[in-house]
């Protein structure tokens, strides 16, 4: 079964990229450590107050933070990062 992370190293490989943005890291061992590029930021506001974090614990938290590049939304990047070019976003 061709996976999405299948999928996103097989463009980087046949486009030629070099580099790779993920937003929305949540796990990062489910597709984030398995992507192979040169350089990887990730966009993650990280909360456990947030709804989506419910699950998290503590260690989850510090676990996951040394993927993290951006601690914040994806609309506060793109705020204070306007300059960032993403040609393909997957979810």
């Amino acid at each position: 079964m061709v996976t999405r992370t299948d999928i996103i190293n097989y463009l980087i490989r046949k486009r030629g990229y070099h580099s790779y943005l993920e937003i929305g890291l949540d796990d990062p061992e489910q597709n984030f450590t398995k992507i192979q590029c040169e350089h990887k930021e990730s966009v993650d506001p990280y909360e456990l107050s947030s709804r989506y974090c419910t699950a998290w614990t503590e260690k989850d938290l510090n676990q996951f933070l040394q993927y993290l590049t951006y601690r914040m939304t994806s609309d506060e990047f793109f705020t204070h990062y306007p300059n960032k070019k993403v040609r393909y976003y997957l979810h």
